[in-house]
C-alpha cells in the first residue's frame, strides 16, 4: 500500500515538473536554456570578435538578425576543428534568408559569410570589417601594458572605455584562413585618410597590444 502511494505521488510530481518545463519553454522560448545546443553555439560565437564578408549581415543588423536566427545543424559542419554553422533567418514574406558563421575553437574571431566555403579562399591577409564584439564582461583586450604603447593606442581612442565603439565604427581585423589559429592579431583603424595598425599577441584568452603603427610608418 505504501509503495503504491509513493509511486502515485512520484507520478503526479513528474507530471507537475513536465507541465512546469513546458510552461517555461513556451513563455520564454529557449532564451534561458543555455544548455540547448543552439544556445551553446550562439554563446560561443558571442564570445568572439566577429568579422564579415556578408552582404546580408552588418554591424547595424547583426544583433537582431542573430537573435531570431536558428542553427541548421544538419547543414552545418560541426565535427572538425574549423566549424561552420548555417543560420537561417525568417523573413516577413515567409521566406528564409541564411548566412554562415565559421571559427576555430581556440581562435579569438569568427567570420560571418554568405558562401559556405568562402573563408577557406582567404589565404592571404585580408582586412575584414568588425561587426560585433564580446560584451564587456567577456572582453578579450588587455589594457595593463607598457605606458608608451598604452599612450599610443589611447591617442586613437582605443581605450578601455572606447575600444568597442572605435572598433565597430572604424575597425578591421586581418584574416587569413591558413593562420586562423595564429597567436597574433592585427587591427586596422581607419579615420578618413589616416589609418593606424595595432598588433596584438593572443595568449591565455587575452589580446595584448605589442606595437602601434600610424599611416604605415
Amino acid at each position: 500500500m505504501m509503495q503504491n502511494t509513493f509511486l502515485r505521488r512520484l507520478f503526479y510530481y513528474l507530471i507537475g515538473v513536465g507541465i512546469g518545463l513546458l510552461f517555461v519553454f513556451f513563455v520564454f522560448g529557449n532564451r534561458g536554456c543555455s544548455w540547448l545546443p543552439q544556445n551553446k553555439v550562439k554563446e560561443t560565437i558571442n564570445h568572439k570578435i566577429l568579422i564579415s564578408t556578408s552582404k546580408k549581415v552588418s554591424s547595424k543588423n547583426f544583433k537582431q538578425t542573430f537573435e531570431v536566427s536558428a542553427v541548421n545543424f544538419e547543414k552545418s559542419n560541426k565535427n572538425s576543428d574549423f566549424k561552420t554553422y548555417l543560420f537561417e533567418t525568417p523573413q516577413a514574406d515567409g521566406k528564409t534568408s541564411s548566412f554562415y558563421v565559421s571559427f576555430s575553437s581556440d581562435s579569438y574571431c569568427a567570420i560571418v559569410h554568405d558562401d559556405q566555403n568562402q573563408p577557406q579562399l582567404l589565404k592571404t591577409d585580408t582586412f575584414l570589417k568588425i561587426i560585433n564584439l564580446p560584451e564587456d564582461k567577456y572582453s578579450l583586450f588587455n589594457f595593463d601594458v607598457n605606458p608608451l604603447i598604452l599612450k599610443n593606442i589611447n591617442s586613437v581612442k582605443f581605450s578601455r572605455e572606447n575600444y568597442s565603439k572605435t572598433l565597430i565604427n572604424s575597425g578591421f581585423l586581418a584574416y587569413n584562413f591558413l593562420k586562423n589559429n595564429n597567436t597574433e592579431a592585427e587591427f586596422l583603424l581607419k579615420n578618413g585618410a589616416d589609418s593606424t595598425r595595432i598588433f596584438f599577441n593572443w595568449k591565455d584568452v587575452i589580446l595584448t597590444p605589442v606595437k602601434v603603427k600610424s599611416n604605415g610608418k
